[in-house]
């Protein structure tokens, strides 16, 4: 019996003398243990790829929304509006005005892809 992977350069010789089958026995189980590293290397690297591209980098550029308390003011950044009454956002108040917005967006874009 002779297995070969050659992209992976594994290598399994058998002989069919009786004295081989320790070898056998100890090749095939090498030959297993590098197959199955392999393979779960290459799984791991498609989940870290697969998490790297969910996962952002935390740049301002991918917030969504910014709070900032001292000037009273947020700013949702997907449709760039900002509102100078962030009590009153917090609140409840000023947050239609913001889905609103929101949502004239959507329809812009929805209308400039037809």
């Amino acid at each position: 019996m002779k297995l070969k992977k050659r992209p992976l350069k594994l290598r399994v010789i058998k002989d069919d003398t009786p004295e081989n089958n320790w070898r056998v026995n100890r090749q095939t189980f090498y030959f297993r243990a590098r197959l199955y590293e392999l393979e779960r290397s290459r799984i791991d690297q498609e989940r870290s790829a697969d998490r790297k591209s969910k996962i952002g980098t935390g740049d301002r550029s991918e917030r969504i929304r910014t709070y900032n308390f001292p000037q009273g003011r947020v700013t949702d950044h997907r449709i760039n509006l900002t509102l100078h009454r962030l009590e009153e956002f917090l609140e409840g108040e000023a947050f239609d005005e913001m889905i609103e917005s929101l949502s004239l967006k959507a329809q812009e874009e929805s209308l400039s892809k037809l």
